[in-house]
């Protein structure tokens, strides 16, 4: 698509479409959804933010344009909130769509849209090609001026806001009945500067964890920055120097979860991914009458592991691999009506419990299941059970961005490498949906093999002409 990357769309905040007039446009195209979507008299949508400066005039745009628009449209602005809360305010609460401003990893220069329909569901791709449809249809009719967003001041909170303290009673709901601690457990929680400033601290004290949280003071342009998933070894460096029992980094919007065990080592979210799977399905035959055996599937990207995908076989839990994107996950899982699945990028996906990745809920998920079954056990003991195959990943800037398939150099240096390898490795060649970056995710048995390859598809994307 041309706006939307795998994840709704992102940009530099001033760059359109994540300008003033881009903004808008993306707001009409909205309305032309809602119009195809279902026709009635009052359509009501809510607006929620992470905590980017930006998000501010972001929202107030899309108000004006939907309130002022030929349909009814009562819009409510949520403040900021974690993408999974929005997502489930959407649904529980009927509204007729969910708009979530947030360029989630990404740093304070860039911003995002993503949105959800009535269902709590992100929007699919038929309906996120109306709205382009209708950007474009924008661009042609109007002159694109060079504007820019208004220089606002940051309105940090203090407390919850009532839509936080909702979504905090839905996670309290689920998990205070789940963990019962033997030993109160140490936590170090990195909120990013992000969605989740507030509400995470609150919730693991509510739970009864012995609690430190850091990177929880955001200034409107911190988030990210230097902290949170993408920079989870920080977060390390403090579990392993206060000797705590877990850190959990989240990313700027919530909707994913990276770990560190007590060692201060990053877990390698397939580790993440296969230790949930074996403990749900370890809990779901101990639920089961007669010690019948039950067939579990976890839905996941074709980026896993072929280590993980082996021992889930080896535990007869089946693999369902999808596109890259957690709404492909999710979309997945509904079909197979799954409960679990998500990306080694951090988000979880829990079907019975929310409708989108989840990063409190994917944390206190995992914890609840090692304090079920290996309590005694340390973090680094229960995830390293999951035994991967050596995995390289690495993201190159871009000169330009041609189809992979008319990349001529490319693709013969990837035929020689697959006939090579067999089975024994696998490659993920593919351009970012969110950033101008190619990745390029080689795995194999043989580490060795793994640098020999890389170079080698390195100066055939040189040769092709879209790397420097």
């Amino acid at each position: 698509m041309q706006y939307f990357g795998t994840d709704g769309i992102r940009s530099s905040i001033n760059q359109f479409p994540l300008n003033p007039q881009g903004c808008e446009f993306i707001a009409l195209g909205l309305l032309q959804y809602l119009k195809v979507n279902e026709i009635k008299d009052n359509y009501s949508i809510c607006i929620a933010r992470d905590t980017r400066l930006s998000g501010l005039v972001i929202q107030e745009i899309f108000k004006k344009t939907l309130e002022t628009s030929n349909l009814k449209i009562q819009v409510d602005i949520l403040g900021i909130l974690p993408t999974p809360a929005l997502a489930l305010i959407t649904q529980k609460q009927s509204y007729d769509l969910g708009i979530m401003i947030t360029a989630s990893h990404n740093p304070a220069s860039d911003n995002g849209i993503k949105f959800f329909a009535n269902t709590g569901y992100k929007l699919n791709d038929e309906a996120q090609l109306i709205i382009e449809n209708i950007i474009n249809q924008e661009c042609g009719k109007k002159h694109l001026i060079d504007d820019k967003f208004r220089e606002i001041e940051f309105d940090k909170k203090d407390k919850l806001n009532k839509h936080g303290q909702n979504y905090e009673q839905h996670i309290l709901n689920i998990y205070q009945p789940l963990i019962k601690l033997t030993n109160k457990l140490r936590v170090i929680l990195d909120t990013a500067h992000g969605s989740n400033y507030l509400i995470a601290e609150s919730l693991f004290r509510k739970l009864d964890f012995n609690v430190t949280a850091i990177f929880n003071q955001p200034d409107g342009v911190n988030i990210n920055q230097g902290c949170g998933a993408t920079h989870a070894q920080v977060l390390g460096q403090k579990v392993k120097q206060e000797q705590a029992d877990i850190g959990i980094a989240f990313d700027g919007d919530g909707d994913r979860v990276i770990f560190c065990d007590e060692t201060g080592a990053v877990v390698d979210g397939d580790k993440v991914i296969g230790t949930i799977g074996l403990l749900l399905a370890k809990k779901a035959q101990k639920q089961t009458k007669n010690g019948l055996s039950v067939k579990q599937t976890v839905v996941t990207t074709k980026m896993c592991n072929t280590g993980l995908k082996q021992q889930f076989k080896a535990q007869n839990i089946a693999v369902e691999l999808t596109d890259i994107g957690d709404k492909y996950v999710m979309e997945r899982l509904k079909e197979i009506n799954g409960t679990f699945g998500g990306e080694n990028s951090g988000h979880l996906i829990f079907l019975d419990k929310g409708f989108t990745g989840d990063g409190i809920l994917g944390a206190l998920e995992m914890i609840s299941l090692w304090q079920e079954f290996y309590p005694e056990q340390t973090f680094s003991a229960l995830v390293n059970q999951i035994q991967l195959y050596p995995q390289h990943l690495e993201n190159i800037q871009l000169i330009s961005k041609p189809p992979l398939e008319e990349l001529s150099n490319l693709q013969q240096v990837l035929t020689e490498i697959r006939t090579e390898w067999g089975e024994q490795g696998s490659d993920l060649i593919r351009y970012s949906g969110t950033e101008n970056l190619i990745r390029i995710l080689l795995e194999h048995q043989d580490e060795s093999q793994i640098h020999r390859k890389l170079e080698l598809i390195k100066t055939a994307l040189i040769k092709d002409g879209v790397v420097a």
